[in-house]
This record gives structure tokens, sequence and C-alpha cells, in this order.
């Protein structure tokens, strides 16, 4: 009734197949069996509280710690959550189709105490078959190419045994399986024997954000198309022309008298610099109107000139290499920080290829994918260069080897820190010699991470930037020639047959979708930032701040005089309807009254500037003067 129940499971997961399609009959050795499973911590796919591990109680190697099932605290990443939830099942499924006596799975779980997060740990420890210390460290040869577990592994121990390391009741000394972000690659199957994927990762480039440059460089970079002389020569112009004005035009009716004429002539000059008839104003005499066309004509040719060097400035700017993902690392223009070994680039006979910049690691650090990966791309085309920082891992640690808590340590200012590539990059620790300017990894453990920060401070300091590349299967590593990889890539293969790793995906934050810290890569070719337009807005704000500043101190230092306020007319249609002959009359003394009027406004003035109050009122007028009005003007004429 059971193997019917769980048919019918199976079924749900992959309604288009078959019973015999995801019931398979293999081997059943694996059934009844207890795999230890040895991981690395690799947010999100292995997330564990390492306090709530216990040390074996059988040895005195206390290298690894094993991890009950409160350790992983109901999210303990999608590998865990997908072996636990759905792996265990499946093979006891399987076991129960396939008629095998003993029909449980199960799982212990074991995680490296003092470097839990290292992936090449729990890969030594794997190829030697060992828990201990010595364990971590592959030391094949080429004389002796293969792990030691090919020939030491026996296979799990039955359930309900070897309940610790160094229990004499374990089948094999070592671990049976291990999990986390293992990347499949064709180095590691000479090996071991892997999983199929259960995840398949690309890789992405991750940069510093960039910022708003807020330098003189920055506001000045508007005037760049043209060189400083040149500004120079155009504002001896405006000058010049000033002068002119005021010399030719003094008597011009449209300019201001006295001292404020000289504000005016240079308003004028200043203003048809960009438009002629920005200044409201018109040249009388012959003098004046020849140094008005002639300056027409030169601020003409000027922005005619400014217009085609800026098509200039963009396309030096377009040459300008920036970071657009990880094809601009290729042609050495950019450095990159990798996980990997140091290494003497200027050698006769260098260890690896490309320029080596310097970095926290050693040469026995092991090279991680991403290193291999430039490795790769530098073999397969010699037209590819890369300059490299090497570091020992991608997290920060304290000399203790505990982590920093991101919600109030400083990575870049906190001494005696070992930088992992991610705060190598964000706190430009490069050595002397220049800096990282990028690193390449995994692109939803970078998702991971970047968002997890976000999180913690609230700022993007690193984006993802430009398309994912380099695909790499993760999945479950086992002893070479073990026959429990079968078993396993089949479950798997009904689990990813179904949407549970989407979901999982989903749940984690890893989607593409998911990612909150990215820049986009600028598309149109030739365009212009907002730092190289910064220098516009500031000025632009500038004369708009200080004119909205002089405007409210005026009107709070003069306000206007009660009662002095302009004649309006209600309905200007009574005009047009007097008789052209009954208005003759009156043009005389509306002439007067707006010449009043004008005086009067130049005292308010001359008052504001002196300080001095100005009492008059608009009544002492209007007793000296009739007051005309176009109803009184059509009564007048029916008269």
């Amino acid at each position: 009734m059971k193997s019917w129940v769980f048919c019918l499971l199976l079924l749900q997961l992959h309604p288009c197949r078959t019973v015999a399609d995801v019931i398979p009959e293999i081997d059943t050795s694996y059934c009844g069996r207890r795999f230890r499973i040895l991981f690395h911590v690799s947010e999100p796919f292995t997330i564990v509280d390492q306090t709530l591990c216990t040390p074996s109680p059988f040895t005195r190697d206390t290298t690894t710690l094993k991890c009950p099932a409160k350790a992983f605290r109901g999210d303990g990443g999608l590998t865990y959550d997908m072996m636990t939830s759905h792996l265990a099942g499946i093979l006891t499924g399987f076991c129960v189709a396939n008629g095998a006596p003993e029909r449980t799975v199960e799982f212990d779980w074991y995680v490296i105490r003092s470097n839990p997060r290292s992936e090449d740990a729990v890969l030594g420890m794997m190829c030697n078959g060992g828990f201990l210390a010595n364990d971590t460290v592959i030391n094949v040869t080429a004389a002796n190419p293969f792990c030691p577990s090919l020939s030491s592994y026996n296979g799990p121990s039955p359930n309900g045994t070897c309940d610790h390391v160094g229990d004499p009741a374990c089948v094999s000394r070592g671990p049976d399986i291990i999990a986390g972000a293992i990347s499949i690659t064709r180095q590691r199957y000479d090996l071991l024997d892997f999983s199929m994927p259960y995840y398949i990762s690309q890789q992405v480039t991750v940069k510093r954000k960039s910022t708003f440059v807020m330098n003189v460089e920055g506001y000045l970079s508007i005037f760049q198309p043209f060189s400083g002389l040149l500004w120079a020569t155009i504002c001896i112009e405006i000058l010049i022309v000033w002068l002119l004005l005021l010399l030719l035009e003094r008597n011009n009716e449209g300019m201001l008298k006295g001292r404020a004429m000289y504000y005016d002539a240079f308003y004028w000059s200043l203003a048809t610099a960009f438009d002629p008839g920005a200044s409201g104003k018109s040249a009388e005499t012959w003098g004046g109107k020849i140094v008005f066309i002639g300056h027409c004509l030169f601020m003409v040719i000027i922005a005619a000139t400014y217009t085609g060097a800026v098509g200039a400035f963009l396309s030096a700017s377009a040459g300008s290499p920036v970071i657009e993902g990880f094809f601009s690392l290729q042609s050495g223009a950019f450095s990159v920080v990798v996980p990997g070994p140091s290494w003497n680039s200027s050698a006769a006979r260098p260890a690896y290829f490309g320029s080596y910049l310097g970095g926290n690691s050693d040469d026995k650090t092991q090279s991680s994918l991403q290193f291999d990966i430039i490795q790769a791309s530098m073999r397969s085309s010699s037209a590819n260069t890369f300059n490299i920082y090497t570091v020992k891992r991608m997290e920060t640690v304290r000399a203790d080897g505990s982590l920093l808590d991101y919600r109030k340590d400083d990575p870049c200012t906190i001494k005696g820190l070992v930088l992992g590539a991610w705060d190598y990059l964000l706190c430009k620790a490069g050595d002397g010699s220049g800096q990282p300017d990028a690193l390449i990894y995994h692109a939803p453990l970078a998702i991971y991470e970047l968002n997890r920060r976000h999180r913690l401070t609230g700022k993007c300091d690193l984006v993802t930037i430009g398309p994912q590349f380099e695909p790499v299967g993760f999945g479950l590593g086992f002893p070479k020639n073990s026959i429990f990889s079968i078993p396993f890539s089949q479950a798997i293969d009904v689990v990813r047959s179904s949407d549970e790793i989407q979901n999982y995906s989903s749940t984690y934050g890893i989607l593409p979708s998911d990612s909150i810290c990215f820049e986009e890569v600028v598309q149109g070719g030739e365009v212009l930032t907002v730092n190289q337009l910064s220098g516009l807005f500031l000025f632009t704000v500038a004369g708009i701040s200080f004119a909205f500043i002089q405007g409210y101190f005026t009107r709070l230092r003069c306000p206007y005089p009660e009662d002095f306020e302009a004649a309006e007319y209600d309905d200007g249609s009574l005009w047009s309807d007097i008789p052209e002959e009954g208005l003759e009359g009156k043009v005389e003394e509306l002439r007067k009254k707006a010449e009043r009027i004008v005086e009067l406004s130049k005292k308010y003035s001359k008052a504001c500037r002196t300080g001095k109050p100005f009492t008059h009122k608009m009544e002492e007028e209007s007793e000296r003067d009739e007051e005309i009005e176009p109803r009184e003007i059509q009564g007048e004429e029916g008269q």
C-alpha cells in the first residue's frame, strides 16, 4: 500500500512520466544505510548555526562537528532542504518500489570546525577518505594520480550505527557524500564521482558601485569640449562688447541710467551670447548695431563649433574603458581579484598566465573555479590578458577566524583582518601598485551575498554588472567508483523534473530578478552620464537659488507701500466701444499719468537701495489728477 502511495506522490511531481520512468530498477544496496554528509557552509545552499553542532565524543580530533537538524533552523539552504525534504523520501521510495528489505535512508551532517566554508577542504577529506585535520589537503601526484578513498572506501554504514566520527561501528573511515556549492569540473571528475547537477550556476562580474563624482573635474566636465584658452577668449569678447555697448548705447531708451547702466549693459552682452533677443533690447546707433551684429555672428560660430566639439568629446569618452562584464577584464584594462595562489609573474617561466599584482594569499592556496576560468581564458587566446590579485577566500575573517557583523563592522577600517575577495574589492586593498577593479563569482552566491549586505547596511557598495557566463553544475560528490552516485542522480532527476529547484531559488532570493544590487550596462554608444553633467546641474541650481534668495530678501526689505497699485481696468472691451476721436483729448493726460507712475517706481527703487523710507501714497497723486476711466470718457462722448 505504501509503495502505491509513493508512486502517486512521484507522479504528482511530474504527471507526464509513467511509474516505470520515475522508479527505475536500480541497485538497492544503499537502502537501509546511513550516509555521513560532509558539507561546507555556502549560503544560500548550506546554512548552519555552527554553535549548535557538537564534536565527536569518540575521538580526540575535533576537526569536524556533527550538526543536528536544529542547527539548520528550518532554513538550512537549498541543498539541505532538497536532500532532507525530497531526496531522502525519493530514495526511500526507490527502495520500496524495488522490494528492498531495508527501506529507510538516513543522513548525518558534518562540517569542518576550523574552516567551515572551504570547498577545497571537504574535497580533500573525500579524496583522502578521512575526517582528520591532515585529510583536508589533496596530495595526488602524476606518479600517484588517484585518491586514497578509491581503495579505502567500503560504503556507508547501516542505519542505527556509526553515530560519530571515530565510531568503530563505521564501515568507512571518511565521509560518504560531500555537499554544498560543490562545482563539478573536469579536474575533479578525475578524482571523485559526482551526481548529476541539481543546480546550474553561472559566473557574474562584480564591481564597486559607480558613485556621483563630486570634484572640480566633474563640475567642469561641461566645459571640456573647449580648451581653457578658448573659454578665456570668449569671456574677453563678452567684456569688450560690454564696454562698447556702454560707450555707444548710453543714450538708448531701453538702457537703465546711472550706475545701473553698467549692470544692464553687461546683462545685454552676456544674454545675447545665448540668444540675440534674450535681453529684450536693440541697438539704436549704427556703431551699436555693428557691434551687436558682430557679437551675434561670433556667438553663432562658437555655438556651432561647440556642438561639433561635443560629438568629438563623446567619442573620446566612449573610447575610455569601463567595466561592462567579464569581457572587459580580458583586455587587461582592469584588474580582478579571485581566490587562488600567488606566483611570480615576472619569472622566466611563470607558474600561471597573467600579471600577478598582489593579494594576501600564498603559493600553497588552492586555485578556485574563478581562478581556473581566468587561466583557461588566457590559454584559449593569446589576446586575452588579466591583471590578477589573489586572496585566500571569499569572506573576511578576524585573526581568530570569526566573521564580521556588517551591521556594525567596517572591514575597511578594522585592523588585523584577513580580507576576503568581497572586501578586498570594496576596500580597494591593493598593495600599492594599484587596486582591484572587479571580481567574478557564482551568480546565485553573489546575488545572495550582495542582497544580504544590503539588508544589513542599507547600501549596495558592490554591484553585479554584465551578462552571466561560464555555466557550471553543483552536485553531490562521492568517492571514486562509488555506485551510490547513480541512485542519487536518479533522485535528483525526479526533483529537477518538477519546479522544486526553481521554488527554492525563489525562496532564497538567488534568481537574477531577485538581485537588488546591480548596474545596467549603458546601451546606445555615445551617451553622457550624470557625472559628466554634474557641473551643469550645479551651476543651474546655484543660479536659481541665488535668484530666489535675492528676490526674497528684496521683498522682505522693500515691501510694496500701502495703496501702491497699478491701475487696472476690469474690461478692456469698453475701450473698443469708444470712438477714436473720443480718446484723442485724453491721450496726453494718460501719458502724464504713466510718467508719474514711472517716476514713483524710480523713487521706490532708490529708496530700497538707500534704505530710506518711502512714504508716498497714491492717493496724494490722485487728489491732484483727474482719474481717467473708460466709462467717464464714454459718458463725455455721449454728451
